[in-house]
């Protein structure tokens, strides 16, 4: 009961947030804010065993976005949601960023939990580094460091936000970002941020 109190306190901080980091209401027209959670199916992300039962990275990411969801849809008129995954199947990386760029989304936010070595602690976010479409990247960082201050006063370290890159290029001839939600976001212009959620081992 504890757990599932936590997740949909830490959801609701995360809906808050972002219909924050988006002008909701000095907006025209929806804003399509795009929910992933990580992995599913037979990849179940980091499982850990707690209380005798197995608990999986991907079955808890999908709870957080579903109440994430239904904050967001209860307390905005002019918000638009969707989930890359409603149930606990595999969705490739590629069809995730489709599907955002499909609905035309404002915002992706690809959610995670991380792993270390059982002693690490906090929230990370991993966003764009911003040389291709900088916009995009301010965009995205804003919200994240956003998130991350809220997720603070829940009593989780702050770790801050963090970018990875790969050895491609973008058009620009710029480093690709390493993880493949949010080069593909990159290329397509949609703010995206990759949050790990704490550390489940």
């Amino acid at each position: 009961m504890r757990k599932r109190t936590y997740l949909r306190i830490l959801a609701l901080v995360l809906a808050a947030v972002l219909a924050l980091a988006v002008p909701v209401a000095a907006m025209e027209e929806d804003v399509v804010i795009v929910l992933d959670p990580g992995h599913g199916g037979l990849d179940s992300g980091i499982a850990v065993e707690y209380d005798g039962e197995e608990v999986c990275e991907s079955h808890l990411v999908l709870k957080i976005a579903e109440y994430c969801r239904d904050y967001l849809l209860e307390h905005y008129e002019n918000v638009q949601v969707y989930l890359t995954r409603e149930v606990d199947k595999k969705v490739t990386l590629d069809e995730r960023v489709e599907f955002a760029e499909l609905y035309e989304a404002d915002y992706m936010l690809s959610m995670h939990i991380n792993a270390s070595d059982g002693r690490a602690r906090g929230a990370l976010a991993i966003v764009p580094r911003g040389k291709y479409h900088p916009e995009q990247a301010v965009a995205s960082k804003r919200t994240a460091e956003a998130i991350l201050s809220h997720v603070e006063e829940l009593g989780m370290t702050n770790r801050g936000t963090t970018v990875q890159l790969g050895t491609d290029r973008y058009p620009d001839g710029t480093y690709v970002d390493t993880f493949a939600v949010i080069r593909g976001c990159v290329r397509r212009n949609i703010p995206c941020i990759i949050m790990e959620h704490g550390f489940l081992d």
